[in-house]
C-alpha cells in the first residue's frame, strides 16, 4: 500500500487487531527493503523546491537569497521590499564565465556552487572551494582575497585600547602594558598571576582581568588505534566530572592613571577545567548619564540552583549585587540569557520563578517588573530598545505548544503583539532596523512558506512557497503527529509516528522508539524536512516513533522538574503511555515487540529502558551512552542530578543496575569519544559480563562521539530486524 494518506492511516483504526498478522518479509524481500531504505526519497527530494531557504538583509529595504528555479538549478535573487520585485543579484552568466576561468573548471550560470557572505554596494563577497572572492557588479571583475597569516611578533602585540594609545597583553599569566609606539618596552602591570583574560574599558582608563585558579584538573584518556604505524596513540585531556574540585576565577582591575591593580572582593567563581571552558565573561556597562563604565559579571553557584549578577566599580572595587536568582531544583543553563538595557540603567533577565520562563526588567537591584506573563516559554530576545522587546516564545498559541512564534511587547509589559500569526513553527529573519521580518513557517507535514511581514506582523508579500507534493506522490507521507496523555493521565505528550511507505493495513509491525531525553531541550521535530532519517528505519518493516516525555525542556518548570535528581526516569513512563495510546488508534502497532535506540543521553536512556522497563521494551541499541552520571562532564550532570554527588547517582546508574538487564542489548562506542568518556560504556560492558548477561558490543576504532556512521546504522538495522522482525538480516560478507 504505497500511496497512503493521513486520512487513510486514520481509517486503519477501525480494523480489528485480532484480524491482523505480523509483517515478516522473506530474505529476498528484506534485502530489497534495505536497498529501498537507502534510496528512499532521493529522487522525490530533488523535486521539492525551496525547502530550506535562508535570507540575508542587504539593508533595511532589500535582502538576498538563493532561490530554486527547477530541480537542480537555482538563482541568487535580490528582493526589494518597497516594490516587491525580485531580480538577479548579479549577472550569473558573467560571474560563471569569470569563475570558470579563475578555477579552470566548468560551472553553469544556474548551478553556481558559491556561498555569499556579504553584499555591500557593488561588491559581493562569497566563498567557494575553501577560498574567498569578491565580485564587482559594476565592472564584472572577480578577485580572490588572500589574507596573510600573522607572524608570531604580530600575534604577541596584545590588545589595543579604544583610544589607540596603549597596548595590553598577558605574558605567562601576568598583565603587561606599553605605549602604542614602535619598539616601546612592555611593563608589568600589577602582581596578579594566572590571568587568562583581559578586557579594556570603553574609556581606555581601566583593564579588567580574570584569573583561572586550578582545581583538581583531573584528566581522561582515550586510545586511538586508527593511526598509521604500529602503535596506538594515547590522548589525554582535562575533564571535570561531578564531584571534582573545579577551577575557580577571580577578577582584577588595573587603573592606568594610578598604575594600581586591585582584586575585586567576590567569592571565587567556578569555571571548570574543560578546554572549552573559561572564566565568566566581563561586560562593560556605561548607561546614558553614568560618569564612567562599570563591569557586569554573571555567574553560577555550584549546584546550578543559584545565579548572580554583580556590578563592579573598576576604580574602587566596590561590588553591587544586582540579581541573586534561586531555584529549589535547577536553573536551566542552556536556555538562560540576560541583557543590559541599551541606554538606561537596567537589566532584562530571564527567569522561571513563576513556573514559566519570562522576562523581568530590573530597573535597580530592588526595583523589578515582570514584563511577560502566562503559561508559555520565552526562548530568546531578538531586539531590545528602551521602549520595547522583540522576542521568541513557544506555548502561547493554540495547538502544538512546541511551535516557535515571535512577538513584541512594550518594556512595561503592555501591548503584546503576535508577529507570526499563522499555523506552524516559525523562524524569523529581521531587517537591521527591525521594521520587517521574513517569516519561515512549516510543520513536519507542511513545507515552508516564506512571508514578508511588517513590524506589526501584517503580511506584505509571500516571497516563496515550497510544496511536499512530490514526496506525497512518491508515497512518502512524512511523520504523523500524535498526542496522548502522559503518566498522570492529564498532561499532553506530543510526538510523531513514521509509517513505512509499503504499509499494509492487514499486518502488524514492531515499534521502535528513537529516544533522546536529555533535560537540556526538547527533541521531537516540529519543522519540515524532505526525508526524516527515521523513515529509512521504518522502511525495513517498523513503525518508528518519537515523543518528548516529562523531564525534557520547553514545557514549563513543573514538566521539566521531573528530571531533577532523576535523569534515569527519562520520561519513559510517559513514552509507554503514549505508545499504548497510539496502538489503540493504530492497531497495526504491535506493543509486544517494542525496540528503542539512542545516542549519548539517548544511549543512557535506551539502555535504561531495558533495565527499568523490561516488561515493555524488548530490544535496545545504545551508542556512546552516558551510562553513569558520575562519569560525564560535571556541568551537564550536576545541573540535573544536583551537587554534591549523592547516593541517587549510584541508584540511577546503568552500570550499577546492569544485573537487571532483560531483552536484547547492542552497545556501541567510539574509541576516541571526546564528549562522553568511552569508559562509561566499557564499565557497563564489564558489569554486564560480571552479571553473566548476554549482549552485543561494537567497538568503533578511531571514531568520536557517534551513532556509528554507516557501519553503525547497518548494525542497528540488523539488530532490530533479527530481534523484532524475527528474520535473519542479509549476509553482508
Amino acid at each position: 500500500m504505497r500511496n497512503f494518506s493521513v486520512i487513510t492511516v486514520a481509517l486503519l483504526a477501525a480494523i480489528s487487531a485480532a484480524s491482523l498478522t505480523p509483517f515478516k518479509p522473506t530474505t529476498e524481500e528484506l534485502r530489497n527493503l534495505y536497498q529501498q531504505a537507502d534510496r528512499i526519497g532521493s529522487a522525490e527530494s530533488q523535486q521539492v523546491l525551496n525547502s530550506n531557504v535562508t535570507f540575508a538583509w542587504i539593508n533595511n529595504e532589500s535582502f538576498h537569497y538563493r532561490r530554486d528555479t527547477a530541480p537542480g538549478t537555482w538563482r541568487f535573487t535580490k528582493y526589494e521590499v518597497k516594490t516587491k520585485e525580485k531580480s538577479d543579484l548579479f549577472d550569473h552568466v558573467k560571474l560563471s564565465a569569470a569563475f570558470n576561468e579563475k578555477i579552470n573548471q566548468s560551472s553553469t550560470a544556474d548551478r553556481l556552487s558559491i556561498a555569499i557572505t556579504r553584499v555591500a554596494n557593488t561588491l559581493i563577497t562569497f566563498t567557494a572551494n575553501r577560498k574567498t572572492y569578491t565580485w564587482d557588479t559594476t565592472n564584472n571583475t572577480l578577485t580572490e582575497i588572500t589574507r596573510p597569516e600573522p607572524t608570531p611578533a604580530q600575534q604577541n602585540q596584545g590588545q589595543l585600547s579604544p583610544d589607540r594609545q596603549t597596548r595590553a597583553r598577558l605574558n605567562d599569566g601576568k598583565l603587561q602594558i606599553r605605549p602604542n609606539q614602535p619598539d616601546a618596552e612592555w611593563m608589568d602591570a600589577g602582581d596578579a598571576t594566572q590571568l587568562t583574560r583581559i578586557s579594556w574599558s570603553p574609556d581606555s582608563k581601566f583593564i579588567a582581568s580574570q584569573s583561572q585558579i586550578p582545581g583538581d584538573r583531573r584528566q581522561v584518556s582515550v586510545l586511538d588505534s586508527s593511526k598509521d604505524g604500529t602503535r596506538a596513540e594515547l590522548r589525554t585531556r582535562l575533564y571535570d566530572q561531578p564531584g571534582d574540585k573545579l577551577d575557580t576565577s577571580e577578577t582584577y582591575s588595573y587603573n592606568l592613571a594610578t598604575r594600581r591593580q586591585i582584586k575585586i572582593a567576590h567569592d571565587p567563581i567556578i569555571c571548570g577545567g574543560h578546554p572549552w571552558s573559561s572564566p565568566p565573561g566581563i561586560r562593560w556597562w556605561t548607561p546614558k548619564g553614568q560618569a564612567s563604565p562599570t563591569i557586569l559579571i554573571e555567574f553560577d553557584i555550584r549546584g546550578f540552583q543559584e545565579k548572580r549578577l554583580l556590578e563592579i566599580d573598576p576604580g574602587t572595587g566596590r561590588v553591587t549585587q544586582w540579581i541573586h536568582e534561586k531555584s529549589l531544583t535547577f536553573i536551566h543553563l542552556s536556555n538562560f540569557f540576560w541583557q543590559p538595557m541599551p541606554e538606561s540603567k537596567g537589566v532584562i533577565w530571564r527567569s522561571e520563578r513563576d513556573g514559566w520562563a519570562h522576562l523581568y526588567n530590573y530597573k535597580s537591584p530592588t526595583n523589578v517588573v515582570q514584563i511577560t506573563k502566562g503559561n508559555f516559554v520565552v526562548r530568546g530576545i531578538e531586539n531590545l530598545t528602551e521602549s520595547e522587546i522583540i522576542f521568541s516564545a513557544n506555548g502561547r498559541e493554540p495547538g502544538d505548544p512546541y511551535f516557535m512564534h515571535y512577538y513584541k511587547i512594550n518594556i512595561d509589559g503592555s501591548g503584546l503583539t503576535h508577529l507570526t500569526n499563522q499555523p506552524g513553527s516559525h523562524q524569523a529573519t529581521f531587517s537591521p532596523n527591525y521594521q520587517y521580518l521574513i517569516d519561515k513557517s512549516s510543520t513536519v507535514q507542511e513545507a515552508p512558506i516564506y512571508t514578508l511581514r511588517n513590524s506589526k506582523g501584517e503580511v506584505i508579500d509571500v516571497i516563496e512557497k515550497s510544496s511536499a507534493e512530490p514526496l506525497r506522490k512518491g508515497g512518502i507521507q512524512g511523520p504523523i503527529p500524535f498526542i496522548a496523555k502522559g503518566r498522570d493521565g492529564q498532561t499532553d505528550i506530543y510526538g510523531v509516528i513514521h509509517f513505512p511507505t509499503h504499509f499494509d493495513p492487514s499486518k502488524t509491525y514492531p515499534i521502535i522508539e528513537d529516544i533522546y531525553a536529555g533535560p537540556h531541550d526538547s527533541f521531537v521535530p516540529k519543522t519540515f524536512r524532505t526525508i526524516f532519517h527515521q523513515q529509512r528505519l521504518a522502511e525495513l518493516g517498523f513503525i518508528v516513533v518519537q515523543m518528548d516525555g516529562m523531564g525534557t525542556a520547553n514545557r514549563g518548570k513543573k514538566f521539566h522538574d521531573v528530571a531533577w535528581k532523576n535523569v534515569a526516569d527519562a520520561g519513559l513512563a510517559d513514552r509507554i503511555a503514549w505508545i499504548k495510546a497510539a496502538a489503540e488508534k493504530y492497531p497495526q502497532m504491535d506493543t509486544t515487540r517494542v525496540g528503542i535506540y539512542g545516542t549519548s543521553a539517548g544511549g543512557q536512556n535506551s539502555t535504561g529502558a531495558l533495565l527499568f522497563h523490561p516488561d515493555f521494551y524488548k530490544v535496545a541499541v545504545s551508542s556512546c551512552g552516558c551510562h553513569d552520571n558520575r562519569m560525564d562532564k560535571f556541568w551537564w550532570n550536576e545541573q540535573w542530578m544536583g551537587y554534591p554527588v549523592g547516593p541517587h547517582y549510584d541508584e540511577q546508574s546503568n552500570i550499577t543496575n546492569a544485573a537487571k538487564l532483560k531483552g536484547n542489548l547492542l552497545l556501541m562506542v567510539g574509541e576516541v569519544d571526546s564528549n562522553v568518556p568511552p569508559e562509561s560504556t566499557f564499565k557497563l560492558v564489564d558489569a554486564l559480563i560480571k552479571a553473566k548477561k548476554d549482549f552485543e558490543f561494537v567497538y568503533l576504532p578511531g571514531l568520536d562521539h557517534t551513532a556509528g556512521g554507516e557501519f553503525g546504522e547497518r548494525k542497528r538495522r540488523d539488530f532490530f530486524v533479527k530481534h523484532l522482525l524475527g528474520v535473519e538480516p542479509p549476509t553482508w560478507n
